[in-house]
C-alpha cells in the first residue's frame, strides 16, 4: 500500500515537473521572440533616427545653399548683368555712346540675340548672347578707350571684348587742332571693335 502511494506521489511530482518544464520552455520561447522583436524594433527606430538625422543635415545644407544663393542672386539683380528684358534698343544706345565719346562715321553690326540654352540650361533665367561689331573714326585713341570703358558700364549685360584694332588715320596738325576746337569732327584714328554681350534675362514661369 505504501509502495503504491509512493509511486503515485512520484508520478504526480514528475507530472508537475514536466508541466512546469513545458511552461518554462514556452515562456522562454516567447520571451526570446519578444526580445528579438524588441531588438528589431529598436534597430528600426535607430534606422529611422539615422535617416532623420541625414535629412536634417541635408536641410541645413540646403538652407545654407539658399542663403548663399539668395545673397548672390541679390547682387546679380542689383547689377547691370540681370534685366527683365533684353536690351532691344542696343543699336541706339551704342550710337549715343559713339556721339558722346566722339566716335563718328560709325558702322554698327549686331547679330541676332542667341539663347545659350545648351550651356546655361536654367528654369527661371535665360542667358542671351549677341555679337557687336563696330567700325569707327575718332579724334584720338583716348576717346576710343573711354568709349570701351563706357560700354562696359552703361550697357546692361556682361561685355566680353573680342578684338580692338586702332590705326592712325592722319597726323595731328595745327589745322586739325583748330578744327577740333571749333567742334568739327576730325578723324585722326580709325578702328574696329568686336565684343560679345551676355545678358541674364528672367523668365516668366506659369506654375498653375
Amino acid at each position: 500500500m505504501n509502495s503504491k502511494l509512493l509511486k503515485w506521489v512520484c508520478a504526480i511530482k514528475i507530472s508537475v515537473c514536466l508541466v512546469l518544464l513545458c511552461s518554462l520552455s514556452v515562456t522562454l520561447y516567447y520571451l526570446s521572440k519578444s526580445n528579438a522583436y524588441v531588438v528589431q524594433y529598436n534597430a528600426n527606430i535607430m534606422n529611422e533616427i539615422r535617416k532623420l538625422s541625414f535629412k536634417i543635415v541635408d536641410v541645413h545644407k540646403h538652407e545654407a545653399m539658399l542663403n548663399n544663393s539668395g545673397s548672390l542672386w541679390q547682387e546679380i539683380s542689383n547689377s547691370n548683368i540681370y534685366s527683365t528684358s533684353y536690351e532691344e534698343n542696343l543699336g541706339t544706345l551704342i550710337s549715343d555712346l559713339c556721339k558722346k565719346y566722339y566716335l563718328f562715321n560709325s558702322e554698327i553690326s549686331i547679330s541676332n540675340p542667341e539663347v545659350i540654352g545648351d550651356t546655361f540650361n536654367k528654369q527661371y533665367i535665360s542667358v542671351i548672347k549677341s555679337r557687336v561689331k563696330l567700325k569707327f573714326a575718332s579724334i584720338s585713341d583716348e576717346q576710343v578707350f573711354l568709349f570701351i570703358n563706357a560700354i562696359r558700364h552703361d550697357i546692361s549685360g556682361y561685355v566680353k571684348i573680342i578684338n580692338v584694332s586702332i590705326g592712325k588715320d592722319t597726323e595731328i596738325t595745327n589745322e586739325i587742332l583748330q578744327s577740333a576746337l571749333k567742334g568739327e569732327s576730325v578723324s585722326t584714328v580709325r578702328g574696329r571693335i568686336v565684343f560679345d554681350l551676355y545678358s541674364i534675362v528672367g523668365k516668366f514661369i506659369n506654375e498653375s
